[in-house]
């Protein structure tokens, strides 16, 4: 993804007048299952102005949960991530017409939006602040790379076959089908892990017909097995 120039914000001068304009661009940003291959290249071009000698700029990064809006968070907060490589300011050289840096972060996570801050200073010829700005990139979108179970149920006599399929980007832990009548479990059985877009069809042996419906869920041992609810079929019917 190349995204555009961002946004511009809290710019101030010491004599009020319009500080130099900042662009700041999303120049890489690649995902992938692996950590490794989730990175975001940022890059700030600042100009010089009129009465300046020198430039400063200095990087930011921010998180934007994307399971908040998911959630229906109506002002999700950008969390600022601590990159103490990112503290040191870049400074042009005396006379120079523009500063350019760039920024790599690599190892993001997801579903997250990653954007970054770019403070920026215009010194005089004495090395005093004349200007300020900061700017906002626009995002580095990563997806969700979690497991995403999902099941379905078909009765047979004697039991249940459950279809467990990871319709999620990353492979699932091993896990467990439990089928459950009025609270109490009545039948499981193991479910091996699953690759992305893989799919088995798991066979719950039942001895006894109860008159409540059934509930079929299946847990793996993913933190965020029900990131999506998808994984719990109610109302089955007993199998004849």
């Amino acid at each position: 993804m190349v995204a555009a120039a961002g946004s511009f914000a809290a710019a101030t001068t010491a004599h009020g007048a319009t500080p130099p304009r900042v662009g700041v661009a999303v120049t890489t940003c690649t995902t992938g299952s692996a950590p490794e291959y989730r990175s975001a290249i940022f890059t700030a071009t600042v100009s010089r102005g009129p009465r300046a000698k020198r430039m400063a700029a200095r990087f930011r990064l921010l998180r934007t949960s994307r399971l908040a809006v998911d959630t229906g968070d109506p002002a999700p907060v950008a969390a600022k991530v601590a990159l103490p490589a990112w503290n040191a300011w870049a400074r042009s050289k005396r006379g120079r017409s523009a500063l350019v840096v760039s920024r790599r972060v690599d190892g993001l996570s997801g579903p997250a939006a990653y954007a970054v801050d770019v403070e920026t200073r215009w010194y005089d010829a004495k090395g005093r602040v004349i200007a300020r700005r900061t700017t906002r990139s626009v995002a580095c979108d990563q997806p969700d790379y979690a497991p995403d179970i999902e099941a379905s149920v078909t009765p047979r006599a004697g039991g249940l076959d459950v279809s467990v399929y990871n319709r999620g980007r990353s492979v699932s832990a091993a896990g467990m089908v439990s089928v459950l009548s009025g609270g109490v479990q009545i039948g499981r059985a193991e479910v091996a892990p699953l690759a992305p877009g893989a799919r088995m069809t798991v066979a719950v042996s039942i001895e006894s017909c109860p008159a409540a419906p059934l509930v079929v869920t299946v847990k793996t041992g993913d933190a965020r097995e029900l990131s999506y609810g998808n994984n719990e079929v109610r109302d089955v019917p007993c199998p004849g």
